[in-house]
């Protein structure tokens, strides 16, 4: 009688190998944003998310905000695109940048040839840039309310942006264009000495994320002090394969690699019992 082929035993183990260091790393790894179906290689592409996390709009400095939402993407182990790490994301805010007046429209730039902007899983926001601005003429075709991971974010629906139709920073009272102060404004007398009497800090504008007219960016204004959260777009991004879809693993039940496992223990046990079958004949 033959024994139990060994090979059938490497197979096994190698299934297991395969299908559960796979599961392994694709827990340990970073975030993957999703490629929309409808786009062919050489495709480019950009991704916007909003942030969990929040902060003041004190800064008048673009690349602090920036600072921000690259740390929050670094949080969940930083992101990648067909393989690729994504870095460089930009908030998309207006900012005094020293009184420069830095538009949003102008932060994050405008890619050539664009073929669409969109949520972390593949979601459809906007054509290019141009549409985010183009304000009463054509909403957004999904809210941002995604943050980097995918999931939804919950919560507080403002987001600081400085920023008003066209991309255009926008002047609260006397504060400056867009994000930032010089320091809180002076309150003056209301007996109209011109004497100062008090100090409230400088106002900015605040998008709310659930909306996709003109109020996703442009919705009130408030006191810069306040805590709200950003919204951040990627680089432009080149689509480089289209891939077939990869199962996925059920993190609490293993399903697709138990099956494939179980499937392939089906196969050895299925030329075990030939080879019994062939030395019992002989």
């Amino acid at each position: 009688m033959k024994s139990f082929p060994r090979s059938g035993a490497f197979v096994a183990l190698a299934a297991l190998t395969i299908c559960f260091g796979t599961w392994s790393a694709r827990s340990e790894a970073g975030i993957v944003l999703t490629a929309p179906a409808s786009l062919g290689v050489g495709d480019t592409v950009r991704f916007v998310f909003v942030t969990n996390g929040v902060r003041d709009a004190r800064s008048n400095s673009a690349s602090d905000y920036d600072s921000f939402v690259n740390a929050e993407v670094a949080t969940y182990g930083g992101a990648t695109f067909m393989g690729q790490q994504v870095t460089g994301w930009k908030a998309i805010v207006s900012a005094a940048d020293n009184n420069g007046r830095l538009a949003a429209q102008d932060h994050i730039g405008t890619v050539s040839g664009l073929k669409g902007i969109y949520l972390p899983d593949g979601t459809w926001v906007a054509d290019n840039e141009a549409k985010l601005w183009n304000e009463g003429a054509a909403d957004l075709h999904a809210a941002i309310t995604q943050l980097v991971n995918g999931s939804n974010a919950s919560g507080s629906n403002e987001v600081w942006t400085g920023t008003g139709g066209y991309g255009l920073g926008v002047t609260v009272g006397n504060g400056v264009a867009g994000l930032g102060s010089d320091g809180d404004e002076p309150v003056y007398d209301p007996e109209g000495t011109g004497s100062i009497v008090d100090y409230a800090p400088a106002q900015a504008v605040y998008g709310f994320m659930t909306y996709t007219n003109a109020q996703w960016i442009n919705r009130d204004s408030a006191d810069t002090n306040q805590s709200h959260r950003l919204y951040a777009i990627s680089p432009a991004l080149i689509v480089t394969a289209v891939a077939a879809p990869v199962p996925e693993i059920d993190p609490a039940t293993g399903s697709s690699a138990l099956s494939l496992v179980a499937g392939v223990l089906a196969m050895v046990e299925q030329r075990r019992r030939r080879g019994l079958k062939a030395g019992l004949a002989g």
